[in-house]
């Protein structure tokens, strides 16, 4: 990973080894920035002095090659100067993909995050100002400085109810974070957040068949941008598969698309369906399957190590085993993770800008119940916005903040453009999968004959002979486990059974209750948080404790006592 700091803050000179080992730096207009680089998608980033300042554009640029045909030059400096002339302070609003950066111009200051906000830029504006790609890197300047910050409690609330952030809020009050689609605009010593793009959700003037094929067509464009990148730098292709559509429409594309040499990175409970039909797909593809069970939860003992790389902003364990996956990848060989995050052929929930914006769907758990925030909710005019800003961006795709420890997550669902087709194609036809699988069975007939994890969801039918078996499977469960012939009620077929997992495993009991015990003492300056947690540990829902250690495992990150 890379990492980047820009501070008006004069200890950034003075100190700047004990702020970011190793790093180097630049100076101007007094404002300096640290960094540090790991050598990966070198040609999609810059870090360089300019004649008015300086620029650090960081991440990897999806649409590169696009923008240097387009301006007629060679490299990422030519499309930035081009770009710069033309749209000035925003010339950023064109890159596709994951990336973020800052720039000093004539005294000014501007720092940006991507569109989807998975790129992320954290700040804090008091004593002076910093912007960093890493929320550590902040922290550690206020400890040097001997500045207190406090938890923010709405924030801890938020995680308890919904298991991600709905805000630009961190867990630290004096932090916040840069909003997808915005950027900072600093001078003489003021800074004001603007926007640089918005996703639409006015609906198209569009037939059914026409979006299926403009689907197709926009699919195809947005998945070529992601495995060329890997081809560009000679990287082999690395994507997660899961028994759901996503991943495999992601792998099934880039097949019938012409590349080659894939690796499936898959992680599950062993035997589990979510296995079974992963495997059934990339082996069908001719993929190379690597899969890692789940059934010991290492994964959720990592919580320090977790709750470093997301920075507790969203339930530490939503990633389950993929970071211990990660860990021992040979990123030599590897580029891009090409995932299936954030499918959006479907909808989120109801567009009419008149019914309130928020549904308890959204919500990992309704044991702790957080209001938000009217001034909040004022954002947006509908429900689906509203999710897909919330849910999607600060949710679902805040595992790409672990997995950029070590290398980008990219998928073709949230490419800028793709994205943005998607949002206007009427909600009608969208609804109940129903233009999801038209595409598939249009253009992929062989991918939709395979079982997935998503085929209740075809018919009413077969929907309700789903649910059928499922009460049936769990009251079998019931009798068994009251007669004395299971350990459990709960069902272990699924990716990540969690409350199966707690049921059955005693150390993870407890792990659970001695991280609570260790733990809980932080949170005594703040009554309401520390009430949440107490109510969650003592749910008998695996996912509410979780919720509970991911506040806990904040507080012991940013308040407990320093080893």
């Amino acid at each position: 990973m890379n990492y980047w700091i820009i501070s008006t803050d004069k200890i950034l000179e003075t100190n700047r080894n004990k702020l970011l080992d190793g790093c180097s730096a630049k100076y101007a207009d007094n404002v300096s920035i640290l960094y540090t680089r790991d050598g990966r998608f070198e040609a999609d980033q810059l870090y360089s002095t300019t004649d008015d300042g300086f620029i650090v554009s960081d991440g990897v640029i999806l649409n590169l090659s696009e923008l240097k045909s387009k301006y007629n030059t060679h490299n990422l400096a030519g499309v930035i100067r081009c770009a710069e002339e033309q749209l000035g302070e925003s010339f950023f609003s064109e890159f596709v993909g994951p990336f973020s950066g800052a720039r000093v111009k004539n005294g000014i200051i501007t720092v940006w995050c991507n569109q989807t906000g998975d790129a992320p830029v954290f700040y804090y504006d008091g004593d002076f100002f910093s912007a960093s790609d890493d929320f550590n890197l902040i922290v550690r300047q206020l400890k040097l400085h001997g500045i207190e910050y406090s938890i923010d409690e709405n924030a801890a609330l938020a995680v308890m109810t919904f298991g991600y952030q709905i805000d630009g809020s961190t867990m630290i009050s004096e932090i916040k974070r840069l909003e997808p689609g915005k950027y900072i605009r600093g001078e003489n010593g003021r800074s004001e957040i603007k926007q640089y793009h918005r996703f639409s959700f006015d609906e198209l003037d569009i037939s059914f068949d026409e979006a299926v094929n403009e689907i197709d067509k926009g699919f195809r464009t947005a998945l070529k941008r992601c495995f060329d990148k890997d081809i560009e730098y000679g990287y082999a292709h690395m994507a997660d598969m899961s028994a759901g559509l996503d991943t495999r429409m992601v792998n099934w594309v880039a097949r019938d698309m012409g590349y080659g040499e894939i690796y499936n990175f898959h992680y599950s409970q062993s035997g589990s369906d979510e296995h079974r039909y992963a495997e059934a797909v990339s082996l069908r593809l001719g993929n190379d399957f690597m899969a890692m069970p789940l059934d010991n939860v290492k994964f959720i003992y990592d919580i320090d190590k977790l709750i470093s790389m997301n920075y507790g902003l969203t339930i530490y364990c939503g990633i389950t085993g993929g970071e211990r996956m990660l860990s021992c990848v040979e990123f030599e060989r590897f580029g891009l993770e090409h995932t299936g995050q954030l499918e959006n052929l479907t909808s989120y929930g109801n567009t009419d800008a008149h019914v309130p914006p928020i549904t308890t769907d959204l919500r990992y758990t309704d044991t702790v119940n957080y209001k938000v925030p009217e001034e909040v909710l004022a954002r947006y005019e509908n429900n689906e916005e509203f999710s897909y800003y919330t849910r999607g961006f600060l949710g679902t795709l805040s595992t790409h903040l672990i997995r950029r420890h070590y290398t980008y997550a990219v998928a073709p669902f949230i490419d800028r453009d793709f994205f943005e087709l998607c949002a206007r194609i009427p909600l009608r036809y969208r609804q109940n999968r129903k233009l999801y699988w038209a595409w598939v069975n249009r253009f992929y007939p062989e991918a939709a004959a395979m079982h997935s994890s998503r085929d209740p969801d075809r018919s009413p039918k077969s929907y309700y002979k789903y649910k059928l078996k499922r009460m049936a499977y769990s009251a079998y469960k019931k009798v068994l486990c009251g007669i004395g012939l299971s350990k459990t009620a709960q069902n272990p077929n699924g990716m990540n059974p969690f409350d199966y997992w707690y049921d059955t495993i005693p150390e993870l009991r407890e792990f659970v209750y001695e991280y609570y015990s260790d733990a809980i003492s932080l949170l005594s300056d703040y009554p309401e948080t520390l009430n949440c947690v107490k109510i969650l540990i003592d749910s008998p829902k695996a996912m509410d404790k979780m919720l509970a250690l991911t506040v806990l495992g904040a507080a012991k990150a940013y308040f407990g006592v320093e080893e």
